[in-house]
Parts: C-alpha cells; sequence; structure tokens
C-alpha cells in the first residue's frame, strides 16, 4: 500500500479527541555503524500503557548523513503495515497501522520498528550524529484517540558496522532466530558475544556454497545486529529458497536456517 493511502488513513483515524489519561514514550535507540554500508540498524522503541492501533512518526539526524535503506518490524508489531519515506528536509517519515481492530501494540516497553541506514561518506569527520524526533509523534488509539508522547533522542557513532549499544553483557553465545522469516526484501541476524571476540557471521546456499559474509572482524562484548538484504557477495540478488547463516566466534559455531521469498 502507498503511503500516501496509508497517510489518509492514518488522519481519518487521528480525528478523534485525545485522551490525557494514557500516555507513551518513544526511544531512537544508541547504534553506530560504518560509512557507506547497508547494516547500520537504528530501533525505534516504545513503552505504551494502552494498546496500540496506529503511530505517526519522522525522525533525522544531526548533522544529515544517514540514508535510510528500509524500515520494517518487530515481533511486537509483525501485524502491522508499515510504510517510510525520506523527504526534502532530511527527515524520514515513518507510518505504522493496523487494520485489524484486533491487532495491537500491547501494553509493554520494547523495539517496533527496525531502520537500516547508509551512512554518507561525508560523515567520516564526525565521531557521532544526534537522531532525533523531528516532528512531535501521533500514536493512536481507536477508543481513546490519540495518545500523548513523550520522545528520547539517540546518537549514531560512527564505526563498527551494524552493532547496537546495549549495556549488558551476556554471558555466553548466542545466534537467534532471524526476523522476520521468510523474508523480503531485508532480515535481521542477532547475535551475543560475552566477550570481545574475533567473531565471522557468513551465509551459504543448501549445498553448502558460500553466498556472502556479513561480518569478519574484531567485536566488542555484547549483542550485534546485522541486516542481510539478499544480495551475494557480488552485490547480485540471490534465488529464492532457503539458506544457511554461520556464526564464528573462538571456538563457538552456529548454524540456523532462514527462507528468502521472491
Amino acid at each position: 500500500m502507498r503511503l500516501e493511502k496509508i497517510s489518509l488513513f492514518f488522519m481519518l483515524l487521528a480525528t478523534a479527541a485525545s485522551t490525557l489519561a494514557a500516555e507513551a514514550t518513544l526511544i531512537v535507540g544508541n547504534a553506530n555503524g560504518a560509512l557507506g554500508s547497508q547494516n547500520n540498524i537504528l530501533r525505534i522503541y516504545l513503552k505504551n500503557d494502552v494498546p496500540i492501533h496506529a503511530l505517526q512518526l519522522a525522525i533525522a539526524d544531526i548533522p544529515d548523513y544517514l540514508r535510510p535503506d528500509s524500515v520494517w518490524t518487530t515481533e511486537r508489531t509483525q501485524s502491522f503495515t508499515v510504510s517510510g519515506n525520506d523527504d526534502t528536509t532530511g527527515a524520514f517519515n515513518i507510518i505504522l497501522v493496523s487494520f485489524d481492530p484486533q491487532k495491537v501494540i500491547t501494553p509493554d516497553s520494547g523495539a517496533i520498528l527496525n531502520i537500516s541506514y547508509s551512512v554518507d561518506p561525508g560523515a567520516a569527520p564526525f565521531k557521532s550524529l544526534d537522531v532525533i524526533f523531528y516532528l512531535p509523534p501521533t500514536v493512536y488509539n481507536r477508543e481513546l484517540g490519540r495518545i500523548p508522547a513523550h520522545t528520547v533522542s539517540g546518537v549514531f557513532t560512527i564505526g563498527e558496522t551494524g552493532v547496537e549499544d546495549r549495556p549488558a553483557t551476556p554471558a555466553q553465545c548466542r545466534l537467534y532466530q532471524n526476523f522476520p522469516n521468510p523474508f523480503n526484501p531485508g532480515t535481521l541476524i542477532s547475535f551475543e558475544l560475552p566477550r570481545p571476540e574475533n567473531a565471522r557471521l557468513s551465509i551459504y546456499n543448501m549445498l553448502g556454497q558460500h553466498i556472502r559474509t556479513l561480518v569478519n572482524a574484531e567485536l566488542k562484548a555484547g549483542q550485534h545486529d546485522v541486516v542481510w538484504n539478499g544480495l551475494d557477495q557480488n552485490g547480485w540478488p540471490v534465488a529464492a529458497g532457503v539458506y544457511v547463516y554461520r556464526l564464528e566466534a573462538g571456538t563457538f559455531i552456529e548454524n540456523k536456517r532462514m527462507a528468502y521469498m521472491r
């Protein structure tokens, strides 16, 4: 569905009166990433005390060097429709909406959106970029109308590729199932390292042939998020089918399967 149609639908929803009894907090997660890579991930988090049926937001980086590649849902919002548009002001406009009244973002806290970015080479002199909410977000509940929302900005550090800043150190290596799965055009692969480690994350087809290396570097301890966009090592789209992703970190080796749909 086109962004314009979703915007019109959202405006019709938002005609209800707002309520002062509930509130929501939207947070831009801290992250870091390398110049030019499409594997740089920012997450948007939501803390809500009532069910949410739709939201509209715009985020921007200062200075303007982040270029959004794609946006997709998380486990909290997998039944929602999402659309994103990078406008001429440098803001990335996002609409997230459920067309089924029974499908909501339940009261809780956690990630609701993944955004994949490339970093313009002009950002090289900067150590970090501030990522802010460009406009006050609209958060909507069908019965209560518009929910008052607070916002918290984030920081994007120019550095490692696809590594989100998390303070907790895991107790052991762990490779998570990719999400979404099946996927098109991109999927998020997450893994945890209990200590700094030389890590290699690779993609293989079902014949065991190497397709692409997503990570091959010394990484810090913590959780790491990497996007695979369905391209092989030469930048060509792969065929639809089942693929294996493999994490090697020290003595730890684990494989998981994922399905790419065209």
